[in-house]
């Protein structure tokens, strides 16, 4: 899967995503499920993800790829509290609102998977804006990783 999310923090951009999270839980309008607290990519899914990423980004000064946790919600992220409170109780590096449901349909059909997200915004109360104003590179830059990445997937 590959879609877009909202960074934790500024600093956090473009291109990233390992694990999601989600609970029984409700805190601010954000839903998680606990049966298995997380839900884990493929590591040879990862490894992959991250060799295109390499190749797709071979220069300094481009996107960033980071690799860890990602809370998924049903709530786009654009408050501080509900932020911090992510980023404490998961250690969250990032928000977005489908990658959970993807991961836990493979994982009730057994099926390996990797969810890639390109940073949209900050997750703060700008993000609205910055949305807009950075959905045409995280579209570009997404391109050029899924370029790299589709041939490593078919071949295993």
């Amino acid at each position: 899967m590959l879609a877009l999310m909202g960074a934790m923090e500024e600093e956090v951009s473009l291109l990233r995503e390992d694990m999601n999270v989600e609970s029984e839980d409700v805190h601010a309008g954000i839903s998680v499920y606990r049966g298995s607290l997380m839900i884990e990519s493929d590591p040879s899914f990862v490894e992959k993800a991250a060799e295109a990423f390499d190749k797709a980004f071979p220069e300094a000064g481009g996107p960033n790829l980071m690799i860890g946790t990602v809370v998924s919600g049903d709530k786009f992220i654009s408050d501080a509290k509900t932020l911090r409170w992510l980023q404490r109780e998961f250690s969250a590096l990032a928000t977005e609102m489908e990658g959970a449901d993807v991961g836990y349909t493979c994982n009730l059909n057994k099926l390996p998977f990797v969810v890639v997200r390109g940073l949209s915004d900050t997750a703060g109360e700008s993000a609205s804006g910055d949305f807009a104003a950075n959905l045409h590179v995280v579209c570009q830059n997404s391109y050029k990783l899924l370029e790299q990445l589709i041939p490593k997937m078919a071949n295993p």
